[in-house]
Protein backbone atom coordinates (compact mmCIF):
# COMPACT_ATOMS: atom_id res chain seq x y z
CA UNK A 1 0.00 0.00 0.00
CA UNK A 2 2.93 2.43 0.67
CA UNK A 3 4.55 1.73 -2.35
CA UNK A 4 0.94 2.77 -4.42
CA UNK A 5 0.39 6.20 -2.16
CA UNK A 6 4.33 6.44 -3.30
CA UNK A 7 3.88 5.91 -6.58
CA UNK A 8 0.79 8.08 -7.27
CA UNK A 9 1.47 10.96 -4.63
CA UNK A 10 3.67 12.85 -7.33
CA UNK A 11 1.06 13.05 -10.21
CA UNK A 12 -1.64 13.60 -8.00
CA UNK A 13 0.32 16.39 -6.36
CA UNK A 14 1.14 17.78 -10.26
CA UNK A 15 -2.78 17.38 -10.60
CA UNK A 16 -3.77 19.44 -7.92
CA UNK A 17 -1.34 22.14 -8.48
CA UNK A 18 -2.29 22.53 -12.15
CA UNK A 19 -6.14 22.12 -10.65
CA UNK A 20 -5.26 25.13 -8.33
CA UNK A 21 -3.43 27.24 -11.12
CA UNK A 22 -6.39 26.51 -13.52
CA UNK A 23 -8.95 27.96 -10.93
CA UNK A 24 -6.70 30.64 -9.61
CA UNK A 25 -6.86 31.80 -13.78
CA UNK A 26 -10.52 31.33 -13.31
CA UNK A 27 -11.05 33.38 -10.62
CA UNK A 28 -8.74 36.27 -11.95
CA UNK A 29 -10.73 36.09 -15.28
CA UNK A 30 -14.02 36.47 -13.07
CA UNK A 31 -12.69 39.14 -11.48
CA UNK A 32 -11.29 41.00 -14.62
CA UNK A 33 -14.56 40.04 -16.03
CA UNK A 34 -16.73 41.49 -13.07
CA UNK A 35 -14.81 44.98 -12.89
CA UNK A 36 -15.08 45.54 -16.79
CA UNK A 37 -19.20 44.69 -16.28
CA UNK A 38 -18.87 47.40 -13.28
CA UNK A 39 -17.31 49.49 -15.52
CA UNK A 40 -19.64 48.97 -18.44
CA UNK A 41 -22.73 49.33 -16.41
CA UNK A 42 -21.46 52.58 -14.92
CA UNK A 43 -21.65 53.49 -18.49
CA UNK A 44 -24.58 52.72 -19.06
CA UNK A 45 -26.08 54.73 -16.02
CA UNK A 46 -24.12 57.48 -16.85
CA UNK A 47 -25.50 57.69 -20.50
CA UNK A 48 -28.76 56.97 -19.15
CA UNK A 49 -28.62 60.14 -16.76
CA UNK A 50 -26.99 61.83 -19.76
CA UNK A 51 -30.56 61.18 -21.88
CA UNK A 52 -32.81 61.89 -18.72
CA UNK A 53 -30.96 65.28 -18.79
CA UNK A 54 -31.35 65.95 -22.53
CA UNK A 55 -35.37 65.07 -22.45
CA UNK A 56 -35.93 67.64 -19.49
CA UNK A 57 -34.07 70.17 -21.26
CA UNK A 58 -35.94 69.87 -24.16
CA UNK A 59 -39.13 69.61 -21.73
CA UNK A 60 -38.22 72.79 -19.67
CA UNK A 61 -37.19 74.40 -23.47
CA UNK A 62 -40.82 73.70 -24.47
CA UNK A 63 -42.35 74.48 -21.59
CA UNK A 64 -40.59 78.10 -21.56
CA UNK A 65 -41.82 78.59 -25.34
CA UNK A 66 -45.46 77.86 -24.32
CA UNK A 67 -44.45 80.17 -21.33
CA UNK A 68 -43.33 83.12 -23.51
CA UNK A 69 -46.15 82.70 -25.71
CA UNK A 70 -48.58 82.93 -22.61
CA UNK A 71 -46.73 86.12 -21.08
CA UNK A 72 -46.99 87.65 -24.68
CA UNK A 73 -50.45 87.00 -25.01
CA UNK A 74 -51.13 88.47 -20.80
CA UNK A 75 -49.03 91.63 -21.94
CA UNK A 76 -51.46 92.21 -25.12
CA UNK A 77 -54.49 91.82 -23.26
CA UNK A 78 -53.13 93.94 -20.45
CA UNK A 79 -52.33 96.60 -22.85
CA UNK A 80 -55.47 96.75 -23.89
CA UNK A 81 -57.17 96.91 -20.50
CA UNK A 82 -54.87 99.94 -20.23
CA UNK A 83 -56.04 101.46 -23.59
CA UNK A 84 -59.69 101.17 -22.82
CA UNK A 85 -59.02 102.81 -19.55
CA UNK A 86 -57.19 105.27 -20.88
CA UNK A 87 -60.75 106.26 -22.74
CA UNK A 88 -61.95 107.21 -19.10
CA UNK A 89 -59.28 107.97 -17.35
CA UNK A 90 -56.22 110.54 -18.02
CA UNK A 91 -53.74 108.00 -17.71
CA UNK A 92 -49.94 108.59 -19.16
CA UNK A 93 -48.88 106.61 -22.66
CA UNK A 94 -47.11 103.09 -22.05
CA UNK A 95 -43.74 102.91 -23.52
CA UNK A 96 -44.60 101.42 -26.85
CA UNK A 97 -47.66 103.42 -27.79
CA UNK A 98 -45.16 106.25 -28.73
CA UNK A 99 -43.70 104.00 -31.35
CA UNK A 100 -47.45 103.38 -32.47
CA UNK A 101 -48.52 106.89 -33.00
CA UNK A 102 -45.59 107.72 -35.10
CA UNK A 103 -46.27 104.17 -37.47
CA UNK A 104 -49.84 105.34 -37.20
CA UNK A 105 -48.84 108.90 -38.65
CA UNK A 106 -46.61 107.71 -40.85
CA UNK A 107 -49.06 105.37 -42.39
CA UNK A 108 -52.00 108.13 -42.97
Amino acid sequence: MKSFIDSWRGPVILAVAIFGLGTLLIMQYLDHASKQMETQNEMIDLINFNQQILDDKNKLYQLNIRQGVQIRQMDGFIGQLYRRLQLYEPLPDLPGDKERKDRTRSEA
